[in-house]
């Protein structure tokens, strides 16, 4: 009798954590299918109480830091007008792992939207929402998107989310593929080597190594540049020599804007942003400034040198 008693006992326990589990993923499932008819509806209040109180919601590395600058996020007039013409920003159902009093989902969202031509998607990505349980019940602490546009970024959000990796987008982590030309291969080996003290130079000019995911590969890839900088902000000049042609690291920032750079010592990741008009104008000027043979590059090539703003993430 004590044994059978002994036995139902462990049952009884074992039924209670798993309806606690499916009470759980249930009450997430609600939470996140919320989100598309709060925000479609200009529920702006509901939408935001999915997350804590200073939860994030990180898009393509652009980072709103609490529940207001989201609820300020969908009183923009970007917003506003999708509301106006009718939207439907929509999650699929979440992938829900389960880790004692936090979680991690991964969800696909599609932005369909009206427009002249009737309703077409605006957006596809990849989403992964850390949630935790608070006593008001499960709430979002951080929600990372990815376009996928094809960018490695986006697949390695999902892939690291399923493998249950802590940083989704340890994008830099990936396997390094050294340039083939020697002389840059060698720098960037001298410079990580000496912690930016040795290999510091390019004719003369300081440098910094800029680190991007190859757009085909996918693998890590690392260019020694020179260091363009004003009052801590950078940005790269993608002149390749003045060939025709641009850099291969310019085509792979396009493809993944999140980047790495080291200037010295100092490693920082970045989100890369392509300049137009005069603020291209006055950091073209900085450039030159810092590296005048920018300007006989200029003179050699048809194209019009892009110039790459590096935003801290």
């Amino acid at each position: 009798m004590g044994d059978n008693s002994q036995g139902l006992e462990q049952r009884v326990a074992e039924l209670e954590r798993a309806v606690t589990r499916l009470n759980d993923i249930v009450e997430i499932q609600h939470l996140l299918a919320s989100y598309g008819p709060s925000v479609d509806s200009n529920s702006i209040d509901l939408a935001g109480e999915i997350w804590v109180e200073d939860g994030i919601y990180e898009i393509d590395g652009w980072e709103l830091g609490n529940r207001q600058q989201i609820r300020d996020m969908l009183y923009s007039e970007t917003h506003q007008e999708y509301v106006r013409v009718g939207s439907s920003h929509q999650v699929s159902p979440p992938r829900i792992t389960l880790q004692g009093d936090t979680a991690v989902a991964i969800t696909y969202q599609i932005l369909i939207a009206n427009g002249p031509h009737g309703f077409m998607i605006r957006r596809l990505t990849a989403n992964r929402w850390a949630l935790e349980r608070r006593p008001e019940g499960w709430r979002v602490r951080r929600r990372t998107n990815r376009l996928l546009n094809g960018s490695p970024a986006a697949r390695l959000l999902f892939r690291h989310s399923l493998q249950g990796v802590d940083d989704p987008l340890a994008v830099f982590e990936e396997e390094y593929e050294p340039t083939p030309r020697d002389f840059a291969r060698e720098q960037v080996e001298l410079f990580e080597r000496s912690n930016g003290t040795e290999g510091n130079t390019m004719q003369d000019r300081p440098i910094v190594v800029l680190t991007t995911i190859g757009r085909k590969s996918g693998k890590v890839r690392k260019s020694p540049l020179i260091r363009v900088e004003h009052d801590g902000q950078y940005v790269a000049i993608a002149s390749y020599g003045g060939r025709p042609e641009n850099p291969e690291w310019y085509g792979n920032l396009l493809h993944q804007p999140q980047v790495e750079l080291q200037d010295g010592a100092t490693k920082r990741r970045y989100l890369t942003r392509v300049l137009t008009g005069a603020e291209r104008d006055t950091w073209w000027d900085r450039a030159v400034e810092a590296f005048p043979t920018y300007a006989e590059y200029q003179l050699k090539t048809a194209r019009r040198i892009p110039v790459v703003l590096l935003q801290p993430l």
